[in-house]
């Protein structure tokens, strides 16, 4: 299975990689923040989905824009 997925997707650039790499918007809130958020509501901590969320936040906000070499 790993021998034909890794080299089908070794060049793969996900949304939220690529919207970082040109300094827009992630759809994080949809993703990880939504899970922070069901987490508060019924009092169960997430704490790596609001730090996941958290950086990404930070990143977009500061249009900190990623500079990642191609494999």
């Amino acid at each position: 299975f790993y021998s034909n997925q890794i080299p089908a997707t070794w060049h793969h650039r996900s949304s939220m990689l690529q919207d970082l790499e040109r300094g827009k918007r992630t759809e994080i809130d949809s993703l990880t923040g939504y899970v922070s958020r069901q987490g508060r509501d019924h009092g169960i901590p997430t704490p790596v989905c609001d730090t996941l969320s958290d950086i990404i936040r930070f990143l977009e906000k500061n249009r900190t824009r990623l500079n990642c070499p191609d494999r």
